[in-house]
């Protein structure tokens, strides 16, 4: 041991610094002050863990790894409950028009309609002018003989007398059907007179026109005398 004093008697101690198997400094080899240490004991019991110390700094972050092959796609997932629908957008601006399409076949004609109300006449237009007169037609057949007409004549069949001038008297006739009020007739024997009225289908009332020819008041009208109508009366 190199005639050094051999510390602890059993201890070897090495040379934290050359390795050297001598003990207590200095070390001839190296001139280290290396404290002599003993053989090493058995691990006493651990103690109770310390505090943690403080977070050190976080160090700065490495590179982006490479993107992953990517997995496959998961089950859809359930359909959440639809929200509420939103406001209306304002409408946009309408496009051009399109061209027109082709005319597509015609539907059947639907029914008529009910009749609406009738309007009312409008003003009579002016009269158009007359058209040519047409050729004459065929004479059409001749029609059925008309009835036999009345007699305009008749007899007296009594006694009467001749009035005054306007004043008027009733005659018994055979038939006073023949005449009309306001006409005119002429008595035989008697002269003209108007009829002023038909009292019976047997009886004329005559009124006396006073004509120059006319018998004088008073005189006698007798019976089967003829009364005729009386057309114009003479002048006189």
């Amino acid at each position: 041991m190199n005639n050094f004093f051999e510390c602890m008697k059993t201890n070897r101690i090495d040379c934290s610094m050359c390795n050297c198997y001598d003990c207590c400094p200095p070390c001839p080899t190296c001139s280290c002050t290396c404290t002599c240490v003993g053989v090493t004991g058995a691990t006493g019991i651990t103690g109770p863990t310390g505090p943690t110390g403080a977070t050190g700094v976080t160090g700065p972050t490495g590179p982006t790894g490479a993107t992953g092959v990517t997995g496959p796609t998961g089950p859809t997932g359930v359909t959440g409950v639809t929200g509420p629908t939103g406001p209306t957008g304002a409408t946009g601006v309408t496009g051009p028009t399109g061209p027109t399409g082709a005319t597509g076949v015609t539907g059947p004609t639907g029914p008529t309609g009910a009749t609406g109300v009738t309007g009312p006449t409008g003003p009579t237009g002016a009269t158009g002018v007359t058209g040519p007169t047409g050729p004459t037609g065929a004479t059409g057949a001749t029609g059925p003989a008309g009835a036999a007409g009345i007699s305009a004549v008749t007899r007296t069949t009594g006694f009467s007398m001749m009035p005054a001038i306007n004043d008027t008297v009733v005659v018994p006739v055979e038939d006073s059907s023949g005449f009309a009020q306001g006409q005119v007739v002429y008595a035989e024997r008697a002269g003209y007179f108007k009829v002023a009225g038909k009292p019976s289908r047997s009886q004329l009332e005559l009124r006396n026109l006073g004509h120059c020819e006319n018998a004088i008041p008073g005189t006698m009208l007798t019976l089967n005398c003829m009364v005729v109508p009386g057309g114009m009366m003479p002048t006189e």
